[in-house]
């Protein structure tokens, strides 16, 4: 059986793939619109009416691209430096001074940080490493 995408517009069933060289749109966070840019996006036209859909993987990229151009750790980065320095999620969030929800959702992908939270992450994993750099470099006898 295949998959056909319908457009919810005009309800043809047969949505052609596209890509579009260059897509434009904007997304919200921490109270202010941002814009966000990408090239040679997939997607989905109605040759009928010219509606267009996304993939998933397409709105993936878009989150992602967002996440490149706000400087926001991504879900993975939160998730390893947490791991690294064995922290639990609840640690971190108080350490940020953010809700252990915050940093679930954050990990997940649900949620992005704030501003704000965001700079105070970025300045505990910098200060983090530098510790964890300094104990191990002391520990193998290294000045």
């Amino acid at each position: 059986m295949t998959n056909v995408l319908y457009c919810l517009t005009c309800k043809r069933t047969s949505m052609i793939p596209d890509v579009l060289p260059a897509y434009r749109t904007t997304r919200w966070h921490d109270g202010r619109e941002f814009p966000v840019e990408l090239h040679n996006l997939l997607a989905f036209r109605c040759p009928e009416c010219k509606t267009v859909r996304l993939p998933q993987e397409s709105s993936d990229r878009i989150e992602r691209q967002f996440e490149l151009d706000r400087d926001l750790p991504t879900p993975d980065e939160v998730r390893a430096c947490r791991e690294r320095h064995h922290w639990t999620a609840a640690e971190l969030a108080s350490a940020i001074g953010v809700r252990e929800e915050d940093v679930n959702g954050w990990e997940a992908g649900r949620t992005f940080p704030s501003t704000a939270a965001s700079a105070r992450f970025s300045l505990l994993q910098r200060q983090s490493d530098e510790v964890t750099s300094q104990v191990e470099m002391a520990a193998s006898g290294v000045d």
